[in-house]
């Protein structure tokens, strides 16, 4: 009886929850970054907190008949280190099984989330990015970068990154806080600055 009644009052078809998610929330894609909706969310519930984070998944590859493509592999990069989305288009058996051979299977999902700072708002997914956790630190200035370029021309600042244990995001941000000798060859560019704190903050830090 018991076991009954769980299984028809406490646990929702898929089909069910799929349809409701659907309906009610809007469709985030792997490695579409979504600039103009975070601007018209920032204009909303303002006083938002931009952060990125990490968490493991189950390695698996589904077919997306919607897209007509494979989700689940580990999309390549631009020079700027944002997803080449629309890689993984499967046309041909062929060309499926050459995926399996080409590409690694995604082991991680990682978030760009604004997440104000007010009670009763809702977060917002900037990014959501698939990989195997073998990307370099490079690539996550490279994406920086690029956030902060693109998020400027719709009149947003981006004042800093940060990052928890990722030992890429904690590298790229050691080489923004300037913390690496001038014999580094990477270094930020002019569209995203070093970041450093007020020298006046000592009067009364100190």
């Amino acid at each position: 009886m018991a076991y009954e009644f769980i299984q028809s009052n406490g646990f929702a078809f898929i089909k069910i929850c799929t349809r409701y998610l659907h309906h009610h929330y809007a469709k985030v894609d792997e490695g579409i970054f979504r600039y103009d909706d975070l601007a018209v969310y920032l204009k909303k519930y303002d006083s938002p907190f931009l952060a990125e984070d990490a968490t493991r998944i189950v390695e698996r590859v589904e077919y997306d008949p919607l897209t007509n493509q494979c989700i689940g592999f580990v999309l390549p990069v631009n020079d700027n280190g944002i997803p080449k989305t629309d890689t993984f288009i499967a046309n041909t058996f062929e060309e499926i099984e050459q995926m399996f051979t080409d590409y690694s299977i995604v082991k991680y999902a990682y978030l760009y989330t604004a997440t104000p700072l007010k009670e009763g708002a809702p977060s917002f997914t900037l990014a959501c990015i698939g990989n195997d956790n073998k990307f370099t630190f490079e690539e996550v200035m490279k994406q920086w970068q690029c956030i902060f370029s693109e998020l400027k021309n719709r009149g947003i600042r981006v004042t800093s990154f940060s990052a928890d244990g990722d030992s890429h995001s904690l590298k790229a941000m050691r080489v923004m806080c300037g913390f690496f000798p001038d014999t580094f060859s990477l270094r930020p560019t002019k569209s995203l600055p070093t970041f450093s704190y007020d020298s006046s903050l000592n009067k009364w830090l100190w």
